[in-house]
């Protein structure tokens, strides 16, 4: 017999509509989590949130280039490394390891549109440049992080410095 919901890439079988029906519900749940997780923001853990003051200061002397947009600029600071060295003490890139990370600004005078193909990603506001920043109309809050799903696209408006970090 054949399950219609995922007839095209699994045949049930009486030996395995038990694996296909578990299958089936975790794929079904993997999908609505990353959907409804998407721009779900939440405060980070005071350590996180320490981490992120600490190096505000720095942020906003380090060096920034532009990369193949108008609209963003990447961190190219010499001292990214020994930088990075105390990120990896936040909780949250403990919780969820990054593929890669980058500390970013949206300059302005616009905003800069965003979609990663490559993988879901949490935004942390590390500084605020000007005015109030936000991600698709909702506000960007040093001491927060927002979950983005991989392949939709949001629009960051422009002042302020981000952490993004590619799961």
């Amino acid at each position: 017999m054949r399950c219609k919901c995922i007839s095209d890439i699994y045949k049930v079988t009486d030996d395995n509509i038990l694996y296909s029906s578990t299958f089936y519900i975790i794929l079904c749940l993997s999908i609505a989590m990353s959907t409804l997780w998407h721009l779900k923001q939440e405060k980070l853990e005071s350590n996180d949130q320490e981490i992120l003051t600490g190096i505000e200061d720095w942020v906003s002397k380090a060096k920034f280039e532009k990369k193949n947009a108008d609209d963003y600029e990447l961190c190219v600071d010499n001292g990214l490394s020994e930088t990075w060295k105390v990120l990896k003490n936040m909780d949250l890139i403990k919780k969820f390891p990054p593929r890669r990370g980058s500390i970013v600004r949206i300059p302005g005078p616009k905003s800069s549109p965003w979609r990663n193909s490559e993988g879901n990603s949490f935004i942390c506001p590390i500084r605020v440049v000007q005015g109030k920043p936000t991600i698709s109309g909702s506000p960007l809050i040093v001491g927060e992080s927002t979950y983005m799903t991989k392949g939709v696209g949001v629009d960051i408006s422009p002042g302020i410095d981000i952490l993004f970090l590619l799961l």
